[in-house]
């Protein structure tokens, strides 16, 4: 089956008249009428046209005309994917910040801890050290 059929095959799918697909994509009138190969150019502004059709379909006729709903759902679920990963990803920096800020306030804990100890032993010393 050559390319122009498998064109007029999808316009028919699609409910395109020849007559807007030439004129929308500036091709002669005849240029279905013909057989044979087409060139690169027009091949481009056919898939640019109907970018759900399979290239590979269009161009030799294998597989199937139009792309696999499973690569559509592919995309979709690597969407769905990435944003499940960026609200993960913004909880664990929540998470983070909310342990830094835990962190700095044990620091001062300790410090003043510290700093306690050290005032009581050295009142314990003076106690201690008094005659």
């Amino acid at each position: 089956m050559a390319i122009q059929e498998r064109i007029l095959q999808l316009l028919e799918k699609k409910e395109v008249t020849p007559y807007k697909f030439c004129k929308d994509l500036s091709f002669s009138m005849g240029y279905l009428d013909k057989r044979g190969a087409i060139g690169t150019d027009k091949y481009l502004k056919i898939i640019k046209y109907f970018p759900e059709i399979s290239p590979m379909w269009l161009l030799s006729g294998e597989g199937d005309m139009l792309k696999s709903e499973l690569t559509e759902q592919k995309f979709s679920n690597n969407d769905k994917y990435t944003a499940s990963l960026e609200k993960i990803n913004a909880l664990q920096e929540d998470k983070i910040a909310n342990l830094e800020k835990t962190i700095k306030e044990l620091k001062v804990n300790c410090k003043r801890l510290l700093l306690s100890k050290k005032m009581i032993l050295s009142t314990c010393k003076e106690k201690t050290s008094v005659p």
